[in-house]
């Protein structure tokens, strides 16, 4: 079973659309909201980017895609990512799981180790 996706609760229907149509722009309209909006959750929410790559891969089933947001716990709009970013990287001091655990996207890195 997959794991919830934390964010907006238009992320099912922006889902469950681009599964269906494996359209951005039909999966954008069915959810009201700007490309930016999407695309900036996109940047910074890694679970709902490898759910996105997953419905346009064609991997991703419907009733998954409806069902990513049940018992979700949000993470407090605090900054609650910080502390389990935090946490993570000081177990381990992995910079890419340590954002892996906390749900954040890694924009850049410059370890040698990922491009072996």
């Amino acid at each position: 079973m997959r794991e919830p996706i934390p964010g907006p609760k238009w992320i099912p229907v922006f889902l469950e659309t681009l599964v269906r149509t494996r359209t951005v722009s039909a999966a954008m309209t069915a959810t009201a909201r700007t490309p930016g909006t999407i695309y900036a959750q996109r940047d910074r929410n890694l679970a709902f980017a490898n759910a996105w790559r997953e419905a346009l891969d064609g991997t991703l089933s419907v009733s998954t895609a409806r069902n990513v947001q049940k018992n979700l716990v949000v993470a407090p709009a605090n900054g609650g990512w910080k502390d389990a970013f935090l946490s993570a990287l000081a177990e381990n001091s992995n910079i890419k799981q340590a954002a892996q655990m906390a749900n954040i996207c890694l924009l850049y890195t410059s370890d040698a180790a990922d491009e072996r």
